[in-house]
């Protein structure tokens, strides 16, 4: 079910130019989204908008062959790691299975028909076979598709982001809510329209540089004594008979000059 939050403010984008009445948006709290609620009373009215605040998401971008709204949902599943992911993602390489995507959504739209089209007036008015042998091949998906996605990813709400208005954030477009929670909770996925294309959203990845916790600690210059018991406990290691003391290598220092003195005499 749609929850619907703002009109399209240009024709011919991905999610088309309906809106309806004033509408309770609600957000559930997550770390993509965030939370929020709000009435909004004039969809027309520019100080109703709801602007994603800067920082929060980033558009990761879908192919453009005809197949970004399905690419944009398995994405999402395996991002978010939705228990049916596995089935709509190739991890070997690294893609979506669209196909058997589209197979999923069209199943439920042949099920569910004639309730998708009362939120849904272009149901109404198409040819049910036509759409749905469409659909399975290379048709644009949009809202229907979406609001059948919820019944394919149970406990997920969909809301769209639409750059509609040039130079600034992404307006929240609408919000599609589930109507079969799971036991997980309901996570909200950020879709991206732009004019026809979709593309899937995620939190900024953190740098690789970036640290938790408390700084490092810097290393210290090690004192005259920690320098000098250091090189007494090597000088052990390397002469256990010498025995560190100090008078004992002050004396074998004289044994060695005086035998080189010795030696210097008798090549004389």
């Amino acid at each position: 079910m749609k929850t619907p939050s703002l009109c399209s403010l240009a024709r011919g984008n991905a999610l088309g130019n309906r809106c309806a009445g004033p509408a309770l948006l609600s957000v559930e709290a997550n770390a993509d989204v965030g939370a929020m609620e709000r009435r909004i009373d004039n969809f027309g009215d520019e100080a109703s908008l709801k602007f994603l605040p800067p920082g929060r998401l980033v558009v990761v971008p879908t192919p453009g062959d005809h197949h970004c709204l399905f690419h944009a949902l398995g994405h999402l599943a395996r991002h978010h790691n939705h228990p049916k992911s596995h089935l709509f993602f190739d991890e070997r390489r690294n893609e979506v299975k669209v196909v058997r995507l589209r197979d999923h959504i069209c199943y439920v739209l042949d099920r569910d028909w004639d309730a998708l089209a009362t939120d849904h007036p272009e149901l109404a008015l198409a040819n049910k076979r036509e759409y749905l042998k469409d659909m399975r091949s290379n048709r644009w998906g949009g809202e229907p598709e979406i609001d059948a996605a919820l019944r394919v990813f149970e406990g997920v709400n969909i809301a769209v982001w639409s750059n509609e208005m040039p130079n600034r954030p992404p307006v929240l477009h609408s919000i599609f809510k589930t109507d079969e929670p799971s036991d997980r909770g309901v996570v909200t996925w950020p879709v991206h329209a732009e004019r026809t294309h979709f593309s899937w959203m995620r939190k900024p990845a953190v740098p690789s540089t970036a640290r938790k916790g408390p700084p490092p600690t810097p290393l210290s210059t090690p004192s005259y004594l920690e320098v000098r018991d250091a090189a007494s406990s090597r000088r052990r290691r390397e002469n256990p008979r010498g025995g560190g003391n100090l008078d004992d290598m002050l004396a074998d220092v004289r044994q060695r000059m005086e035998r080189k003195y010795r030696l210097s005499q008798t090549g004389a």
